[in-house]
C-alpha cells in the first residue's frame, strides 16, 4: 500500500476494474446477465490487456487474460513480480522506459506510450499503450490504468516500407542517367535524382513547381507527355534553367 494511502483508496480501485459499476439490465435487449457479470466478461475479453498499475510501488492489482497473447507472458508473471515490465523491455527502450516512469512518479501520466520489449521466445514485440492515471482526494496520481496492443506486425510493414524506400532511393540516386518521375496526368514533376538536376540546372525545390513540358524547347507544348506513344524512345530538345537548348532522348 502506498504511503499515506487510506485503504478504501485501494479497494476503490480493484473495484475500478474487478466491479465495475452495477447498470441496469436492459429489459428490451434479452439481457439474462445481471450488469457487473456482463462487462466483466466484455472486459476480459478484449483483444486487448487492460491493466490496473499502482504507483509508486509498480504492484499490478489487475491485468486481463489478454496479457499472454499482447505480452507473450501470463498475467500470472505481472501478479507476481512488481515492475514485471522492466525485466522484459527491449534493451533500447529500457531508458525510454525508465523516464516515463519518473514522469508518473512526478504525477503526470502520459496518454499513449509506444515501446519494445522481449517475449519468451527471446523474439521483439511492439506495444502500444494507452494511459489514464487515477487519482486519490487530494489530486495525487495513485494509480495508472489502461490498455496495452501488440502493434508488431503494423510496425514491421512500415518498417519493411521505409527499408525499400531506402533501397530504391540509392539506386534512384545512382544511376548516371537523369531520372524524372511526373504525374501521368498533369505532368507534374514529383521528383528527381541528382543526375536531373546537374542536367538541367535546377535545385529539387524549383524542378518540384515544373512540369515535364515545361523542360520542353520546342513549339508545341504538348510534345512531350507521358501519355502512351508508338516509339518507347523520344528525340527532343529540352531547355536548361540558364537558357540553354540541348538534345535528348526520353524514354517514358
Amino acid at each position: 500500500m502506498a504511503k499515506g494511502q487510506p485503504g478504501d483508496e485501494r479497494e476503490a480501485m480493484k473495484k475500478r476494474v474487478l466491479e465495475p459499476e452495477a447498470r441496469p439490465v436492459e429489459t428490451g435487449g434479452g439481457g439474462v446477465f445481471p450488469a457487473e457479470q456482463k462487462y466483466r466478461s466484455l472486459l476480459e475479453n478484449l483483444s486487448d490487456a487492460v491493466f490496473l498499475l499502482r504507483i509508486p510501488e509498480g504492484v499490478y492489482e489487475y491485468v486481463s487474460p489478454a496479457a499472454t497473447e499482447v505480452f507473450g507472458y501470463p498475467a500470472e508473471d505481472f501478479y507476481r513480480k512488481p515492475f514485471f515490465l522492466r525485466d522484459i523491455i527491449h534493451p533500447d527502450y529500457y531508458e525510454y522506459c525508465k523516464d516515463k516512469w519518473e514522469e508518473l512518479l512526478e504525477g503526470t501520466a502520459g496518454r499513449s506510450y509506444e515501446y519494445k520489449i522481449v517475449d519468451p521466445k527471446g523474439k521483439e514485440r511492439w506495444i502500444f499503450q494507452s494511459n489514464k492515471g487515477i487519482v486519490d482526494s487530494e489530486g495525487r496520481l495513485i494509480a495508472l490504468e489502461g490498455l496495452c496492443r501488440n502493434i508488431t506486425a503494423p510496425r514491421q510493414t512500415v518498417t519493411t516500407l521505409r527499408e525499400k524506400e531506402r533501397k530504391y532511393r540509392r539506386l534512384f540516386e545512382a544511376t548516371g542517367d537523369a531520372i524524372l518521375l511526373a504525374e501521368k496526368k498533369t505532368g507534374r514533376i514529383l521528383d528527381a535524382n541528382t543526375a536531373a538536376l546537374e542536367l538541367y540546372g535546377y535545385c529539387l525545390e524549383e524542378i518540384l513547381k515544373l512540369r515535364v513540358n515545361d523542360l520542353s524547347s520546342e513549339p508545341d507544348p504538348l510534345i512531350l507527355t507521358l501519355k502512351s506513344t508508338e516509339s518507347p524512345v523520344l528525340q527532343r530538345d529540352h531547355r536548361k534553367k540558364d537558357g540553354s537548348v540541348f538534345p535528348v532522348e526520353a524514354k517514358v
